[in-house]
């Protein structure tokens, strides 16, 4: 615990960043003696670049290792640093990882397997129902869906894994502590229950246009591969893809509509040779192979149970079948899945639909209710 406070004020250093610190490290031996360190050695790991070491000195001199830990620990949020063995392993291989991962919730096991699904924060229907649909099949297949609880593709994918009974992760470009956006506060709370909130950044630290690309390594970097649901061709979905194809993991892609704006990015990546998402459970199967050939077991599915004699539906049956359901009374995925004889699935599917054409409403707890015509 000593050290910690350590890995934690050396980190925080402005300017320091993964690189510098790594150097640091790896020049005095340990986070205490590089915080510790004066003179030409330390003139020596910044390599001449008089301002960052000026930035460097001034922050160790006003800043009291104690105090960063003490408020640490009054804030709720914990600090997992890269030789803890609860870091995530394949973080571990990128080329910059983070040093000290702050995080509420519970960090996927070292045995747990992770898959990144993102995309744009203003997608169509189709991109929400597709992001619906490989969210609850990874979730029931056991993996745990990692993104970035940004509007959207991002919090879609969250919400659709709890509610498949799965495990998820988010990854901030803020303090882990600080809820952004807004809005997603009771989403934020559900996955700090079922899962883990997690940032590079110290708590309190605001959510700054310029901390999401670097956050965006962290998401790729915890999974073996990530899948782009919908993205434009500005979206920072792209910086993630990027990041997971110099990090050596296969980026899958869901073709969109050529004359779509939210698409002309995912569409792109796929002209730039991205592999394309034809059938969810065809992903799921190259996934397991990926697996295979890293030598890793498959993840296990969570417990549960499908509707008994759910009837296959049209997509327009399956609506009609869920809307009625909700406005009859049922209120979990569960519930309405069990009253409507529809398999889970299609329920998330249906209900994302719904909420966007104004018939049905998610509550903060997370239930469902009909809208009043």
């Amino acid at each position: 615990m000593c050290e910690l406070k350590y890995w934690i004020a050396l980190s925080c250093a402005p300017g320091v960043g993964s690189g510098y610190f790594f150097r640091l490290v790896n020049a005095f031996g340990s986070p205490r003696e590089a915080w510790r360190a004066h003179g030409k050695h330390l003139q020596d790991v910044f390599s001449g670049n008089q301002c960052l070491l000026t930035r460097f000195t001034r922050w160790r001199a006003c800043t009291d290792p104690d105090r960063l830990l003490d408020e640490l620990r009054s804030s709720g949020v914990e600090a997992v640093t890269f030789e803890d063995s609860r870091y995530p392993r394949f973080l571990k291989d990128i080329a910059s990882p983070p040093p000290v991962l702050y995080c509420i919730g519970t960090l996927p096991g070292q045995t747990d397997v992770c898959v990144s699904v993102v995309g744009t924060r203003r997608p169509t229907p189709y991109g929400l129902r597709c992001a619906a649909g490989i969210a609850s099949r990874l979730a029931k297949a056991g993996f745990c869906v990692v993104s970035g609880m940004a509007l959207g593709i991002d919090s879609c994918a969250h919400r659709v894994a709890l509610d498949s009974g799965g495990r998820t992760v988010a990854v901030l470009g803020c303090g882990p502590d600080v809820v952004y956006p807004r809005q997603h506060r009771a989403l934020y709370d559900r996955i700090t229950r079922a899962g883990a909130v997690v940032s590079e950044y110290y708590p309190g630290t605001l959510p700054l246009p310029a901390r999401f690309p670097a956050r965006n390594r962290i998401i790729s970097g915890m999974s073996v591969t990530t899948v782009v649901v919908q993205a434009g061709i500005k979206s920072g979905a792209l910086i993630t893809a990027r990041f997971a194809a110099e990090q050596g993991r296969t980026v899958y892609v869901v073709p969109g509509d050529i004359y779509c704006r939210a698409s002309a990015g995912t569409n792109r990546l796929l002209y730039d040779g991205a592999t394309p998402v034809v059938d969810v459970e065809q992903l799921l199967m190259e996934i397991y192979s990926t697996l295979e050939a890293w030598q890793m077991p498959r993840p296990v599915p969570p417990v549960h149970q499908d509707v008994a004699g759910s009837l296959q539906a049209t997509p327009g049956e399956a609506a009609r079948r869920v809307l009625s359901a909700v406005r009859k009374g049922g209120s979990t995925v569960d519930s309405i899945a069990r009253m409507a004889q529809v398999d889970v699935s299609s329920v998330l599917s249906e209900l994302m639909f719904l909420e966007l054409e104004g018939k049905v409403m998610r509550y903060p707890s997370g239930a469902f209710g009909a809208i009043p015509e």
